[in-house]
């Protein structure tokens, strides 16, 4: 009788054993579960980031408190814009940033005087907002109409807004109350864009330009 032979199917169970075990980096590929060192690092990352977000709160709340709101301005919107994830301190800071916004922009209230009037017009004209300028110095003029200064400033406030003719007009009724305002018209930069008007140039003249009779 021939003799039968034990196949060895060691090796074989040894190599298809081999081809099942995955290394520790294709477990992370396939899972997406992160390292103990990963996770050590996001933690320390997110700590540094929420020591450096205080300091800059720090900062800000201590500049309200020294009234320095323009400084304080500054550290809360860089609270409110780069660290979103401090949602207790984004919290804290846009209350602390209303503050800082209702000092550095008082409500103006409505004028009520004529010095009120005048000085609002003032800076109404500063700040660009002519058409208010315009409504304040009106009202003055309507309780002052022999006011020379008045006349000036409305006569600058319609050349900025155009408007020559009322601007010539306020001029001169200016310049007859008071006729130093000749000169200081001809050296107002606000009337550059009024200048080629007739009425203008012959407001503005020098005196001894003037025909004088004899």
């Amino acid at each position: 009788m021939a003799k039968r032979t034990v196949r060895k199917k060691t090796a074989a169970k040894k190599t298809s054993q081999k081809k099942k075990t995955a290394s520790p980096r294709s477990v992370k590929a396939k899972t997406g579960i992160a390292t103990t060192r990963e996770i050590n690092a996001a933690t320390k990352e997110r700590r540094v980031r929420s020591a450096q977000a205080l300091r800059v709160y720090a900062a800000g709340v201590t500049a309200v408190q020294k009234r320095k709101f323009s400084i304080a301005a500054k550290a809360l919107n860089e609270i409110i814009d780069n660290y979103p994830e401090e949602r207790e301190l984004l919290e804290r800071a846009k209350l602390y940033l209303a503050v800082c916004n209702r000092e550095l922009k008082p409500a103006v209230s409505e004028p009520t005087s004529l010095d009120e009037r005048i000085y609002a017009a003032t800076v109404s004209l500063n700040g660009g907002a002519v058409k208010a300028a315009i409504e304040h110095l009106n009202a003055v003029a309507s309780e002052k109409p022999t006011d020379a200064n008045v006349h000036y400033m409305l006569a600058v406030a319609h050349a900025l807004s155009g408007d020559t003719d009322t601007s010539v007009t306020h001029l001169e009724r200016a310049i007859t109350i008071n006729p130093d305002n000749r000169l200081l018209a001809r050296q107002e930069p606000d009337f550059e864009n009024i200048r080629g008007n007739d009425r203008f140039r012959d407001l503005t003249a020098p005196e001894e330009d003037m025909d004088v009779s004899e």
